[in-house]
Order: C-alpha cells, then structure tokens, then sequence
C-alpha cells in the first residue's frame, strides 16, 4: 500500500475486505518525504483480519509502536518474514517512536516460524533482544537471516 493518503481508515477498510492477505507491505517514500499515516490500529487491524499472514513489510512508518508489533507477533503464527525499516532521517525527527526491546522479544517468543526479520533505524532497540531473539531461534532449530541497523 502506497500512496500519499493512507491513513488508519483507509488501511483498515482495506484489511477488513481482504482476510486471505498473506502479505503486506506499506511504505513510505523517502524523495518526497512522505510517511503513511498507519498507527498501531492499522496493525490491529491486520492481527484480527488476517491471521494467516506471512510476510509484513513496514516502512517510514513512524507512527507505530511496540503495542502494534507485539499484537501483530501474538495474532499472527504463520509469520515468516517481519521487516520494519525506518529512515535515519525520519526515525531522528519522531521522538515518541518506540519501537524497543519488548517487540523483539515478543516475535521471539509469539513467531517460532520466522525466517527472515529485518529492523532497520530502530534506535531504540539493544543488542540484547537480538542476541535472545538468535539464541531462541537456534535453539528452535530455524535457519534465520537478521540483519539489524542501528
């Protein structure tokens, strides 16, 4: 989903008519310094509508939380890929994002099945969640691929 008037509503009228979505992307863009206007109900949203969900893709978008992530990681088992990226510039602009720890150790508990998670410009998550995050998953015998820019 893209476009310069996604907001929640719109999102969510989206979601809800299409339960069966196994993937997701919403993505801002960078040149014109547009950012989706999704908060955590978008998430909410995706976590009650479309539970068979595998792949999550979010970008620029500097609204969510760790409330958002946590439901998406406790609503949606089949998750494979989780990728949520902002940009340095945006993500050093928003101060009340926080996005943190708690979400990674929620995928890592909620998300036995993911394969491939990317957090990108989250300045606010430690080292710490990742080195449990990759522990849980090795000791769960997955092969992952992370790759974490802070």
């Amino acid at each position: 989903m893209k476009g310069s008037l996604l907001r929640d509503n719109i999102a969510m009228f989206i979601i809800s008519h299409s339960p069966c979505l196994q993937s997701i992307v919403i993505s801002g863009d960078n040149d014109s310094n547009y950012n989706p206007e999704v908060t955590d109900y978008t998430l909410e949203s995706i976590a009650e509508h479309c539970t068979g969900l595998q792949s999550l893709s979010l970008s620029d978008c500097i609204n969510i939380t760790d409330t958002g992530l946590i439901t998406i990681s406790e609503h949606c088992p089949n998750l494979r890929s989780l990728k949520v990226n902002l940009t340095q510039s945006l993500s050093s602009l928003q101060e009340s994002h926080q996005i943190t720890d708690d979400s990674i150790i929620s995928i890592s508990t909620h998300c036995a099945g993911l394969q491939i998670l990317y957090i990108g410009d989250c300045n606010k998550i430690t080292d710490a969640s990742f080195s449990s995050y990759i522990i849980d998953a090795i000791s769960s015998a997955y092969i992952i691929s992370y790759i974490l820019y802070l």
